[in-house]
This record gives C-alpha cells, structure tokens and sequence, in this order.
C-alpha cells in the first residue's frame, strides 16, 4: 500500500499509480502531488490576499 512517505522514510512518496492524479483518493497515496497541491492552495490564498487588500 502506498504511503505519503517513501521507504527512506525522509522522501514523498511518488508511486507510478497516481502521478499526475491530484483525485482525493491519489492525494492520500502521493506524497509529491500532496506537496505540489498544498503549495499551490497557500499560493492562490496569498495572491488573493496581496492583490485584493486595499
């Protein structure tokens, strides 16, 4: 079963499965999509916050 973290246990993980998948279900099981989609979320909220603080 896949895990967020790789078998180093320092890593994401990133199985083949779920690459590019950013579903509920692949963002349980890809620690590198889980990453990517997090930074992205507290991206659009600081962009809506700089942009629209007037």
């Amino acid at each position: 079963m896949p895990t967020l973290i790789s078998r180093d246990g320092v890593h994401p993980s990133n199985p083949r499965k779920y690459r590019g998948d950013y579903s509920a279900e692949a963002l349980k099981h890809n620690g590198y999509s889980l990453r990517n989609y997090l930074v992205l979320l507290k991206y659009a909220e600081v962009i809506q916050n700089v942009l629209h603080e007037e």
